[in-house]
């Protein structure tokens, strides 16, 4: 059952990515850039940051990968022309991913994960974590690609600082 567990809690986590994905299509490097509030995230930290979010626990967390962890540079992120699209970057880290957690089995849902915030928990746990960490910003990322959309219907694009 722990495999089906955490099989179904990484689809999340996997949906979760592939919608913010989409926000961030056909969208040019100012607009990916683009900030609603002066300390709000664009959509382009959004993904950035639920990608390395994602690696962070499941490859570190959970499968006791090395990851070097920089919350602040993965918001400080921006889109540059010539940048490898997010969408191929989702695809390689979600391939390591699963490979890792094939590799890993069942065992590792209920063995004990050190974790940066949370410290010593299960790793139904961490997955528990990024699967709603994912879910949330979701939300983000639709709210701010509407923003978006709404400042370009009027005919001009979003201002980038």
């Amino acid at each position: 059952m722990s495999k089906e567990l955490a099989d179904a809690f990484f689809t999340v986590v996997d949906e979760s990515i592939g919608w913010i994905l989409e926000c961030t299509e056909g969208l040019d490097t100012a607009r990916l850039n683009w900030r609603p509030v002066e300390d709000g995230n664009s959509l382009h930290a959004i993904a950035n940051h639920t990608m390395a979010n994602a690696e962070r626990n499941i490859l570190s967390s959970y499968l006791g990968k090395p990851y070097a962890y920089d919350r602040a540079a993965e918001f400080a992120a921006e889109a540059k022309d010539g940048d490898t699209p997010l969408g191929r970057r989702w695809a390689e880290l979600r391939a390591r991913i699963v490979a890792g957690m094939a590799a890993a089995g069942p065992e590792a849902f209920d063995r004990d994960c050190d974790h940066v915030r949370m410290v010593r928990v299960k790793g139904w746990e961490v997955l528990v974590q990024v699967s709603r960490h994912a879910a949330e910003h979701v939300g983000e990322a639709r709210l701010t690609r509407q923003l978006i959309e709404a400042a370009s219907s009027q005919r001009r694009a979003p201002e980038v600082p």
